[in-house]
């Protein structure tokens, strides 16, 4: 309901959010971009979830299970088991109770292994999942796992069971990667591929029902197109990640406008550069190094970022608990990657500037999403300091939706891919670095060590982390594993940064949280006064 506020001024009846990327999935086992995860936040609920201060809120759960309270318990030397109750009040946006059983499925669906789920990390740690009743569960775990006071999420089985069962191997081309039916405070009304989302107000949903009638999520590629949008009022908000860029923001800042507000939020977005470790140039850990001393980042966070953001020298963020401040650092030097890429066999010819070998330059290819502006800012500096050690570095890029939902999560970039991982303040590295999680045909591509890098210690290392209850051993184990990382560089680590976003003067409870969880993740809250 519309309510005139003591000024006169009326809440809008819509929010219009304006995006670069368009989703390629609205299915969270499936979908992997930020674009997805923006509007997921709207439809769906779990059982808990991270506020903008990274406090654990209870959502759909009674309670977060604790050794404390005896509902999570150690059973044996490696065995545990949680108890999960969520609230008999949550049902699905069609009416239907939501239960333990939808649990269940979720975790039927990640253990099916003819479905090319992101990652069965958790799941894969589930000895069994027993139904206490209808609205509780126990969880026995396999193993000691820091992270089993998080759940596992819900999927509307009364729908998809049947769909699966019809045929399990083609389960994920389902019509739910286009119109999910959630428990959140929206749900979908249309989808009009390349142009625009549109949820309406779920009136079932059980929490405190949303402030505004309906919300559009409009796909503009261009940010500077975007920007004109936002500043003559056809979109309402811009969000991370997905809207405009920092040097955008930072020309707002200096005109002081009164009819936008800027958001810097301190994130945990891991912006670097992956090696294809398939390729026999890359495989050779001197000329990895050769290629991360001839980047001058600094100069890169300097001309771009303003010096609002600092150089990466880890995939983990100093604000991470696991961070080592004393890990290996790599500073812009030419002349050492000179020295390596000699040690590594590549002959130098002085008159020509370049490096040969077998009568081969090297030529390397760097593709990123197009039509960001800032990562084509960054491609160029890098393309230009390649060229000073005598390395053409070719740039192929492409949309956001082919980019990750082929390129990257099927690994077809041939050298180099630029792209970002969105850190939560538990991250430990597993599905990014161990070998078992390169994606590839013969476990469905599923995983996210994207570069295929492979090391049987950092599999025993990055295994081992999420299987300690105690966070200084954890700690003690990302030391290790970060040293062994940082020597190794299976990417190339840039900088962490900033979530930028902007809203109207009147956009009220708009709150980045910096981390996985996104700005949408209490968007029933969202109001926009004018």
């Amino acid at each position: 309901n519309i309510e005139t506020t003591k000024n006169n001024r009326i809440p809008q009846d819509e929010i219009i959010i304006g995006m670069t990327q368009e989703p390629d999935s609205l299915d969270p086992v499936f979908s992997q971009m930020a674009a997805s995860s923006l509007i997921q936040g709207a439809l769906f609920e779990a059982e808990t979830e991270r506020n903008e201060k990274w406090d654990r809120e209870l959502r759909l759960a009674e309670k977060i299970p604790s050794l404390k309270d005896g509902d999570w318990k150690i059973l044996d030397k490696k065995r545990m088991e949680t108890i999960w109750k969520i609230k008999p009040a949550s049902v699905w946006e069609d009416g239907h109770p939501l239960t333990v059983f939808d649990s269940l499925f979720v975790h039927k669906i990640y253990m099916d292994p003819d479905i090319p789920v992101t990652s069965r990390d958790v799941h894969k740690r589930i000895e069994n999942i027993e139904i206490i009743d209808s609205y509780s569960l126990r969880i026995v775990w396999k193993e000691r796992y820091h992270l089993a006071d998080y759940g596992i999420g819900f999927l509307p089985s009364h729908i998809l069971e049947p769909v699966y069962k019809s045929d399990p191997k083609k389960y994920h081309q389902s019509f739910y990667n286009k119109t999910p039916i959630g428990n959140g405070p929206y749900k979908l009304s249309k989808w009009v591929s390349g142009v625009e989302i549109v949820l309406e107000k779920n009136e079932l949903f059980f929490f405190d029902k949303p402030f505004t009638n309906k919300l559009i999520f409009r796909f503009i590629p261009d940010s500077n197109t975007l920007l004109a949008n936002l500043l003559s009022g056809t979109i309402d908000a811009s969000p991370p990640g997905l809207g405009i860029t920092f040097d955008q923001a930072i020309e707002l800042e200096k005109q002081d406008r009164k009819d936008i507000k800027l958001f810097f939020t301190p994130g945990l977005i891991w912006e670097h550069i992956d090696f294809n470790l398939d390729n026999p140039l890359l495989k050779d850990k001197l000329v990895r190094k050769a290629l991360l001393y001839a980047i001058n980042r600094k100069n890169i966070i300097e001309k771009i970022f303003f010096n609002k953001v600092e150089v990466a020298h880890s995939w983990l963020p100093p604000k991470h608990y696991g961070y080592y401040k004393d890990v290996s650092q790599y500073e812009y030097n030419p002349e050492k990657a000179k020295e390596l890429l000699i040690k590594a066999g590549w002959k130098w010819v002085d008159t020509e500037k370049k490096f040969y070998k077998d009568n081969k330059l090297i030529v390397l290819t760097i593709m990123t999403t197009a039509g960001n502006k800032l990562r084509e800012q960054v491609e160029q500096i890098i393309q230009s300091d390649f060229r000073n050690i005598g390395i053409e570095l070719n740039i192929k890029n492409q949309p956001a939706n082919v980019f990750f939902g082929q390129t990257t999560r099927y690994r077809k970039f041939p050298d180099l891919a630029m792209y970002a991982w969105v850190m939560s303040p538990e991250s430990d590295g597993e599905s990014l670095w161990t070998s078992d999680n390169i994606p590839s045909k013969s476990n469905n591509f599923v995983g996210q060590n994207t570069p295929g890098w492979q090391n049987k210690e950092i599999d025993r290392i990055d295994h081992l982390i999420p299987q300690t209850l105690d966070e200084s051993e954890r700690k003690e184990l990302f030391k290790q594993e970060q040293i062994i990382w940082s020597d190794e560089l299976p990417a190339i680590p840039l900088f962490f940064r900033l979530d930028i976003s902007v809203v109207r003067a009147g956009f009220e409870n708009w709150l980045p949280t910096g981390t996985t969880n996104p700005v949408s993740w209490n968007c029933e809250y969202w109001k926009l006064i004018l």
